[in-house]
């Protein structure tokens, strides 16, 4: 995938996400918000020649981003975002806490993708 298209599918699932949590589907909402995040990190990883393989090296590249951006809270913002999958996984958060962890995870996919314009 080119950079450009890691941010239109980034776009596209985190549209797709809002929707399957409105119908109630929250463990498909969340693989699909956590797929927004991954995809969001890696193209910011790949642009930077960084590597993005897996889980760890997508890890390690946020926390090359937050020192390079000066900014902690993209490193932490990327392992917080891992809570979905977890959620898509064991199906474990109740609706007051996925309502509550959403709007960061949005943020942090809307950031990692404001990196790439």
């Amino acid at each position: 995938m080119t950079t450009l298209e890691h941010t239109r599918t980034a776009q596209e699932l985190l549209a797709k996400s809002d929707k399957q949590f409105a119908a109630g589907e929250y463990r498909e909402g969340s693989k699909t918000l956590w797929r927004a995040a991954e995809i969001a990190m890696t193209a910011v990883a790949e642009q930077r020649g960084w590597k993005h393989s897996d889980y760890k090296e997508l890890l390690q590249a946020g926390k090359l981003l937050a020192q390079e951006q000066g900014n902690k809270s993209i490193y932490t913002g990327f392992g917080a975002a891992r809570l979905f999958y977890d959620n898509s996984r064991f199906g474990f958060l109740e609706d007051y806490e996925l309502d509550a962890f959403a709007p960061p995870t949005h943020d942090f996919i809307n950031r990692m993708l404001s990196l790439m314009e």
